[in-house]
């Protein structure tokens, strides 16, 4: 039996994978979401091990710092990733998620206001917004 490093970095997530259902082998795909994942200096190795050895499991691994994260996994994870950038909502588009019609005319009338008391003015934006 060879010993490599990758058997001793991956033993903490295998073992969590398998409290949450996951088996070897298995048919179906498992998914693991990574949050904030560029902050364990370690994970491209254990990404690049699930990824050569675990074709049934898909890792989706989210983080904030674009720059980290493209430096740690530009050469470690060459052809076994696809990066997705996610950019923020504006405030207008975070009221059509909340599906708040009154509230985006209020927003896109707010141009015409001149006031230093917004915030009494439209105080339903101002909770949104909070």
């Amino acid at each position: 039996m060879e010993v490599s490093l990758h058997m001793f970095i991956d033993r903490p997530i295998f073992n969590t994978l398998r409290l949450n259902g996951y088996m070897e082998g298995q048919p179906q795909t498992f998914f693991l979401f990574l949050y904030e994942f560029q902050h364990d200096a370690d994970v491209t190795l254990v990404l690049k091990n699930i990824a050569d050895h675990h074709p049934n499991v898909k890792v989706y691994a989210s983080g904030s710092s674009s720059l980290v994260i493209n430096s740690k996994i530009q050469e470690s994870l060459a052809g076994r990733k696809r990066v997705v950038s996610i950019h923020p909502l504006s405030f207008y588009e975070y009221l059509r998620f909340r599906d708040n019609p009154a509230s985006i005319e209020k927003l896109q009338r707010l141009n015409t206001i001149q006031s230093h008391a917004l915030d009494r003015l439209v105080p339903e934006l101002y909770q949104e917004l909070r």
